[in-house]
């Protein structure tokens, strides 16, 4: 059997300021997100549609922590030979108090 080969996401995730709305629900930008360590000419693509992301807490405060929290897809004619492995790209945004 061969197993398959394990991909991270990498690039920049970024997240937008918000105001206190008593959740963890963060507005992401994936656009600058791709895949790495795929082998050079296979065509694999990755797929983050409907993506999610999270603020580590739901208080107001500056800096704070935002992981994408739902997974990406692979598609492509070579995608049946990875999976993703690591999917929790994070960055910094505002919660602001209401």
């Amino acid at each position: 059997d061969v197993a398959k080969a394990q991909l991270t996401i990498s690039g920049t995730l970024t997240a937008e300021d918000r105001p206190y709305d008593g959740t963890t629900n963060a507005t992401i930008d994936t656009s600058n997100l791709t895949l790495a360590d795929y082998v050079s000419g296979d065509e694999v693509l990755l797929r983050l549609t409907g993506a999610t992301g999270s603020f580590a807490d739901k208080d107001a405060g500056t800096n704070k922590t935002v992981t994408l929290s739902t997974s990406g897809s692979l598609d492509g004619a070579d995608s049946g030979n990875y999976e993703i492995v690591s999917n929790a790209p994070t960055t910094t945004a505002t919660i602001t108090p209401k």
